[in-house]
């Protein structure tokens, strides 16, 4: 199965730009997996952070750290493979952020920092089979 952030994008807009009449609800009514990472211009660290989110309807109301996944960074014809975070250091969250989703944390360091302009690629195999791809182009600094 893939599952495509653009596609759920692209539904969002479509149902929510009509102005004559109120938007339609997206009901998510099953748990689904979220992926979170922020490249930086200038940083050679290239951290994944990967969850499962509980639908609003389930009895669970939080995050849980999703492990076992193959993680992989895309940029110029070459691909990254990037390892869990070592035990203790939860490197995809802040202080703002919740804590212990340590085990959901992949990271991997670029022999060359992350380029503003440039466009990156994400492409993850979860551990039940079903995949996630992503991109994007990192702004200038």
């Amino acid at each position: 199965m893939r599952r495509a952030a653009a596609g759920c994008l692209a539904i969002f807009v479509l149902g929510g730009c009509n102005i004559t009449r109120p938007a339609d609800p997206i009901d998510q009514t099953d748990d689904f997996t979220s992926v979170h990472s922020v490249l930086f211009a200038g940083s050679s660290e290239v951290p994944v952070l990967i969850t499962g989110v509980s639908s609003p309807f389930s009895e669970i109301d939080h995050s849980v750290p999703v492990s076992g996944a193959d993680v992989r960074l895309g940029f110029g014809g070459k691909t990254w493979q990037l390892a869990p975070a070592a035990d203790g250091v939860d490197r995809c969250t802040t202080a703002e952020q919740p804590t212990g989703l340590a085990a959901g944390c992949y990271v991997a360091t670029m022999e060359q920092a992350i380029r503003a302009g440039a466009t990156y690629t994400v492409d993850i195999v979860l551990p039940d089979g079903d995949i996630v791809t992503g991109g994007t182009t990192v702004p200038a600094t």
